[in-house]
């Protein structure tokens, strides 16, 4: 008999053991997993460019800009432009601190060979420096006219927040 009670015993702290094992695999593979969910959600939140652009639809302009972007954040500022009538879109001071200037390029419009008076895009790219609200003001106009309203004018607010307030 005692020998019953003591493989008994002997069964139930094996049984306890393997109990203790599943457990502890048991919560490893929560923790792999919440860890994966984890990395998968902060994957979604990589910085894409946001971009700030302008169309005409009849009378009425639209403009495409999101409402803040985050620091580290690259801007893009897309412009119609047509440099062959003398006129060219003009970047007033803003504030550095919160955006940087990293890039200003135009692109011409696909046209054919020889084709004249085409236009085409003014592209600035900024880089999103540090959490702060700055105004970017641009005027179209042409560069030997003095006292002379511009032809068009833009103001956009642009808010950066820190990537580091999203929700985790």
């Amino acid at each position: 008999m005692a020998l019953v009670v003591i493989s008994k015993q002997i069964l139930e702290k094996e049984g306890a053991v393997v109990k203790k094992l599943i457990l502890i695999a048991g919560l490893v593979a929560l923790v792999l997993g919440i860890l994966l969910v984890i990395l998968a959600f902060l994957g979604m939140l990589e910085l894409e460019p946001q971009e700030i652009g302008i169309e005409a639809d009849g009378g009425e302009v639209i403009l495409h800009a999101p409402g803040y972007i985050l620091s580290g954040q690259l801007l893009i500022l897309t412009l119609e432009t047509n440099p062959t009538t003398g006129y060219s879109w003009q970047l007033g001071e803003f504030d550095e601190a919160v955006l940087k200037l990293e890039l200003y390029k135009y692109v011409p419009r696909e046209h054919v060979a020889g084709q004249m008076g085409v236009g085409g895009e003014a592209i600035w790219y900024f880089q999103a420096q540090s959490p702060g609200t700055t105004i970017l003001h641009l005027e179209y106009t042409r560069s030997w006219e003095e006292d002379v309203e511009p032809a068009k004018t833009l103001t956009v607010q642009i808010v950066v927040q820190s990537a580091s307030l999203l929700p985790r």
